[in-house]
């Protein structure tokens, strides 16, 4: 199946939510003594907020897409690391904020074209 990269447009805004309640599920289902739990409401906070904080920090998201439906994205930002820190060297660093496939399109290659956009 062909897949598409493509920045993130505000259409994409429910998708993202439904991805992010997919990944968060099965973080869930993955603790064995349940102290976590996943809900559409809590997942809607956390894009609100990560776009913001993308926003802030001149971050992109990039989504996959197949047959027009969103499958997959990244979200990501470079930060430029100062001086003021002795052990480290003036740099532009980057961060993986979330990477999410949807589960009927992993195994495809999908996160690594996410990866290379994203790059």
């Amino acid at each position: 199946m062909d897949t598409t990269i493509r920045e993130y447009e505000p259409k994409d805004y429910e998708r993202l939510i439904d991805l992010m309640l997919e990944l968060q599920q099965h973080i869930t289902d993955l603790d064995p003594l349940k102290r976590q739990f996943a809900t559409r409401d809590g997942q809607q906070k956390y894009v609100d907020w990560e776009l913001v904080e993308l926003s802030k920090n001149k971050g992109k998201i990039f989504v996959a897409e197949q047959e027009g439906v969103v499958v997959g994205f990244v979200a990501g930002e470079t930060k430029e690391q100062k001086e003021e820190i002795w052990w480290t060297i003036p740099s532009v660093i980057g961060r993986i904020d979330e990477l999410c496939v949807t589960d009927s399109a992993r195994g495809a290659g999908v996160g690594a074209l996410l990866m290379d956009a994203i790059e």
